[in-house]
Order: C-alpha cells, then sequence, then structure tokens
C-alpha cells in the first residue's frame, strides 16, 4: 500500500506548480467531491462529473489564495465549500430554469410541480404564522392542499417570486422571470406574501384549522 497523501503535500505540490499536485488531488477529492454531490443533493451523476471538474479546476487556479490556519482539514474544508457553492448556483439555475418554463409555458401547472412549489413555500412562508406547524411534511393532506389552492389562486409572477424567495434565490436573478425591477422586488415580495398568507388564512378558517395571525 502507499504512502497516503496529505492535504499539505497536495497544497505544497499545487503551489509549487508540480504536476503531482493535481494527480494527488484527484486521487484524494475527485470520488469523494463526486459522492457527495449525488448522495447529499441529488445532482444527476453526468451533471456531477461536470461540477466536480469544475470545482477541482477552480481548487487548482485559486490554490495561491489558500492557507492553513488550524489543522490539516483546513484544505479539505475549504475544498467543499468550494463545491457546496457550485452545487446551489447550479441547483438555484435549474430552479430559475423551472420557473421561466411556468411564466413563458402554458399548461405548465401540473400536480407535482404545484404540490412540489407548495412544500418549499410553506415551509419557508408559513413557518412564523402556523402554531408550530412550519414544516411541510407535517401539515397533512387537507392543509396542504389549502396551500396548493390558495397558489393556484393567485398570479403566476407571484406564484414565481414566493417560490423564487422560497430557495434564497437574489431579487436580481428572480427580475426577468417576473418582469419587475430588481430594486422593486423587495416591497412587491411583501405585499405578494402578505397576500398569500391572507387568503391562505381566510381558508384556514374556514375549515377551522388554527392560524397564528398576530405575525402578520
Amino acid at each position: 500500500m502507499g504512502q497516503q497523501i496529505s492535504n499539505r503535500q497536495i497544497v505544497e505540490e499545487l503551489k509549487a506548480g508540480d504536476r503531482l499536485g493535481c494527480t494527488h488531488l484527484m486521487q484524494v477529492y475527485q470520488h469523494r467531491l463526486f459522492e457527495h454531490l449525488v448522495g447529499t443533493f441529488h445532482i444527476l451523476r453526468e451533471d456531477a462529473e461536470e461540477i466536480v471538474s469544475d470545482v477541482l479546476l477552480a481548487v487548482v487556479q485559486r490554490i495561491s489564495l489558500f492557507s492553513f490556519r488550524n489543522s490539516d482539514e483546513d484544505f479539505a474544508r475549504w475544498v467543499f465549500t468550494i463545491l457546496r457553492n457550485r452545487a446551489r448556483d447550479f441547483l438555484r439555475q435549474q430552479d430559475l430554469h423551472g420557473m421561466k418554463m411556468e411564466v413563458f409555458s402554458e399548461g405548465a401547472e401540473g400536480d407535482d410541480e404545484i404540490f412540489t412549489a407548495a412544500r418549499e413555500i410553506a415551509d419557508i412562508v408559513i413557518h412564523d404564522f402556523m402554531e408550530g406547524e412550519g414544516d411541510a411534511d407535517k401539515l397533512g393532506s387537507r392543509p396542504l392542499q389549502l396551500v396548493v389552492e390558495t397558489l393556484q389562486s393567485m398570479e403566476t409572477w407571484e406564484r414565481v417570486l414566493l417560490r423564487c424567495r422560497a430557495l434564497d434565490i437574489p431579487y436580481e436573478e428572480i427580475a426577468p422571470y417576473v418582469d419587475r425591477p430588481a430594486k422593486q422586488l423587495k416591497i412587491y415580495h411583501l405585499r405578494v406574501k402578505n397576500k398569500f398568507i391572507q387568503k391562505l388564512r381566510e381558508e384556514f378558517e374556514k375549515h377551522h384549522i388554527p392560524f397564528i395571525t398576530e405575525n402578520v
């Protein structure tokens, strides 16, 4: 069995411009990064392979910016931070593509899509307003159905804005898909969220489901 390759060895080789550094980086991290993308982020294998390649290239290009502070594991944490940022960027773009298709395609109101949106929005938007039931998985079928029906009653651009913000997508990236100026989207989002909460509260009250009203 060969000698184990340490993070410090990889960093020293990369900073020295030694080609072995790239080889050792791939040997130690390629499979780990790939498995993290597939297992944790549920990214398709073909996309995961491309992201890993981008991440490893970014590590090589930015190695001069890295320095150890506490332990040998500092490098691993740095590499995985780059990976997670790339993964989030990838998933964000995937979600924005889905938003674009919903805005510009007719009949994009499939049950799976609207229920996915309902769960995402329920997790974020309703958390402060329901009595200890902020997790959409705990809502039960009838309350979640009311969330779906409330979403469907709103305009498409309003649903897109709510869902994108639930996914923490920046206003600047949302603006082209809702045809509203980015500088005003924060105000629009507040108004749309309050409109959604008000409509949902009314539906919950009709069905005698507890709903906190003081926080709106």
